[in-house]
């Protein structure tokens, strides 16, 4: 049996160890509660051994969670098939109250459709087993049911390309933008389009900004091999600028949905 924490599960582990010791319970008192053994429950702290369901429920309900352990194992859990470097942010991502999202290339992650999410990923990685592809097509299209409850605010900026490049083929990109519509047109997702034109303040990386409360946003700048997470306020607060640039720069919203609707009739 591996000895080597998985960094995944350490989180789960710090968290347990955590309201273990508020409890001042030994590990051996702890086991006992939940009917594992001390050493269990060493290597679920350690991050050594992967809690199942069963031990996340058990552990927050002797624990007086509230729910928190379980959750937290869910979350988890259902980021095994996303990339490590997304992971801490894919958390944040689940705790947002507004996510603002800019894309100059490609529909944002949260709105693709599970066809669309698939020609990219087989693009990228082309050596992925279907089983992996899959794991990853589920990952990606099941976050946006994921999020907080109230669903947060979700505010997306995009370059025309976006709506007009067709990836997989035109079959594929039609259901992708006819699921643009659907979120859309209801109010729940908010789309601006920035027509095409020689530049704009926009002409960068794609970048997303967070709110986690009142008092804290976070930036998450993407290149090339992932991303990157700022919170430093004079950063946030260039993107937050750049970002009411951009929407100045787009139509409005109920015009940006009607430009999807005649790219859609054009494919």
């Amino acid at each position: 049996m591996s000895e080597t924490p998985s960094p995944r599960w350490a989180r789960f582990g710090s968290e347990a160890r955590r309201l273990r010791t508020e409890k001042r319970w030994s590990q051996g008192e702890l086991g006992k509660a939940v009917a594992v053994s001390k050493a269990m429950v060493s290597g679920i702290e350690r991050g050594t051994r992967s809690p199942r369901k069963e031990h996340a429920e058990a552990l927050d309900s002797v624990l007086e969670a509230n729910g928190a352990l379980v959750r937290l194992w869910s979350e988890l859990a259902d980021s095994r098939d996303v990339p490590e470097w997304f992971r801490d942010h894919l958390m944040l991502e689940r705790r947002a109250s507004e996510i603002r999202h800019y894309q100059p290339l490609l529909i944002p992650g949260l709105l693709q459709t599970g066809d669309y999410a698939r020609s990219l990923i087989r693009a990228r990685r082309v050596h992925a087993d279907g089983n992996s592809v899959e794991h990853m097509v589920r990952a990606r299209t099941e976050r946006l049911q994921a999020l907080a409850d109230p669903h947060p605010l979700l505010w997306f900026v995009m370059d025309e390309v976006v709506i007009s490049r067709v990836i997989g083929d035109e079959k594929i990109m039609g259901g992708q933008l006819d699921h643009l519509v659907s979120l859309a047109d209801p109010g729940a997702v908010r789309i601006q389009v920035i027509p095409t034109t020689q530049d704009h303040p926009g002409l960068c990386a794609p970048f997303r900004l967070l709110t986690l409360s009142s008092a804290q946003t976070v930036l998450y700048a993407e290149h090339m091999m992932g991303g990157e997470t700022v919170d430093t306020a004079d950063r946030v607060g260039e993107a937050m600028t750049l970002f009411g640039q951009l929407q100045a720069e787009a139509l409005p919203p109920r015009a940006s949905l009607e430009r999807i609707r005649e790219v859609r009739e054009s494919l």
